[in-house]
Order: structure tokens, then C-alpha cells, then sequence
């Protein structure tokens, strides 16, 4: 199995644990202090930032290719 495959089956086993917690445990999963209006204008950068970060380490980019990705310099 490729490091990528073990990279999403990781996040997705992850999830998938999560969700069974909550199922044995007959609680419902966290709710979001934020009405949607609220949620439409949160800033989620940080969480972007995050994602990000997985997924050039999933793709095992260099800090160079993660510079041409985010358009800070161009190739």
C-alpha cells in the first residue's frame, strides 16, 4: 500500500473512530457554538492552514514545491 493510501485510510480510520465513540456512547457529536450565519463569515484559516500541512506531508513536498503550491515563488 502506498504512503498515500496509508495517509487517507489514517484520517478516515480516525473519523470513523470518532463516530463510533459517539454512536456507543448514545451522544450526539459536538455542536458548533456558531449559528450558519456565523459559520458562513468564521474565519477558518487556521483549519485551512492544518489541511494544508497533511496534505504536503502526505504528498512528502519539498519546501520548495510547498512555495510554487502557495504561490510565494513562481516556477
Amino acid at each position: 500500500m502506498s504512503k498515500f493510501s496509508n495517509g487517507v485510510d489514517q484520517i478516515l480510520g480516525t473519523l470513523e473512530m470518532q463516530f463510533l465513540t459517539y454512536r456507543a456512547a448514545k451522544q450526539q457529536p459536538p455542536q458548533s457554538p456558531l449559528t450558519k450565519g456565523e459559520l458562513k463569515d468564521a474565519d477558518t484559516s487556521a483549519l485551512e492552514r492544518q489541511i494544508d500541512e497533511m496534505v504536503y506531508k502526505l504528498y512528502n513536498l519539498t519546501s520548495e514545491e510547498i512555495a510554487i503550491v502557495e504561490g510565494t515563488i513562481k516556477c
